[in-house]
């Protein structure tokens, strides 16, 4: 019978930095255990699809920003090893000054980058791009503190295939320096910058309460019990990163994934058939 409702197919998580969370059925008390990814920028398989997303946002917001302008790529200096903290300032005010001076509705996708010395620099994303020379950026950079050495590169501009190759690689180049700041926030982006599409979760079918696995209430099984009665082979993976135990199989379908499609539907019922009730003639 199809109940309109299903699983997602996706590969198990190899992260092993992640989490277990523990999921009751608050209608039947079926339990499982999930694991969930890190999401951490340093780790090997997290951190790669973290990186795939900022790409992604620079480049379009390089495209729905810039347009035939294009965007500015600049990348400023310091001569002294300067905390992140007072960086972060230096950089807010320069942004200010270009949106004086230039352009009022510049918004900026911005990336903190280590030299081989471990000295900080930043990396900039500005659009839309007006013309500034390089000598009156060095000039106003250094008002704001920073260093001599400025660089700085139109990308993005016009339409075609040579622009959008150069969007992805600047939005490349900023995904891939986005891991080397471990602390604090790698990338972040003006209020107008824009944002992915949402990705929603599906729901699950019944109410379904997750509890991670270092909150789970004193006096219930905790994930410590879950793994030995999994290396003993009671439980099975129902999906991929999902388990349910086996010795107690779920059968309510509370944990099935309803997707918005799957909905049933709240529009008017169709009109009786001829002979189908009451009323028919």
């Amino acid at each position: 019978m199809n109940t309109g409702i299903t699983h997602t197919v996706k590969a198990s998580s190899p992260c092993k930095a992640g989490t277990w969370v523990k999921g009751v059925c608050l209608r039947h008390g079926n339990v499982r255990w999930a694991y969930h990814p890190c999401k951490k920028r340093n780790c090997p398989v997290c951190g790669p699809e973290r990186r795939k997303k900022v790409a992604w946002r620079i480049a379009q917001g390089i495209l729905t920003l810039g347009g035939e302008r294009g965007a500015g790529w600049f990348i400023g200096t310091w001569t002294w090893d300067i905390p992140k903290k007072l960086a972060v300032q230096k950089v807010a005010h320069f942004l200010q000054h270009l949106r004086r001076q230039v352009e009022p509705s510049l918004q900026y996708a911005c990336t903190w980058e280590l030299t081989a010395r471990g000295r900080l620099h930043v990396n900039l994303i500005m659009a839309p791009w007006t013309y500034i020379p390089q000598k009156r950026l060095s000039a106003w950079w250094q008002d704001v503190g920073g260093g001599k050495v400025v660089w700085v590169k139109r990308v993005g501009e016009g339409i075609g295939v040579e622009a959008a190759k150069s969007r992805q690689r600047a939005a490349d180049y900023f995904a891939k320096v986005e891991q080397q700041v471990e602390t604090g926030r790698a990338a972040c982006y003006s209020k107008m910058w824009p944002k992915l599409p949402e990705d929603p979760r599906p729901e699950r079918a019944g109410l379904i309460t997750w509890t991670p696995e270092n909150r789970v209430p004193e006096g219930e099984d905790g994930v410590a019990i879950f793994m030995a009665e999994r290396q003993l082979g009671w439980w099975h993976e129902v999906s991929p990163d999902e388990w349910a135990p086996s010795y107690a199989p779920c059968n309510c379908g509370c944990f099935q994934l309803r997707f918005p499609q799957d909905s049933p539907s709240t529009g008017p019922s169709p009109p009786p058939s001829g002979n189908g009730g009451p009323l028919a003639a």
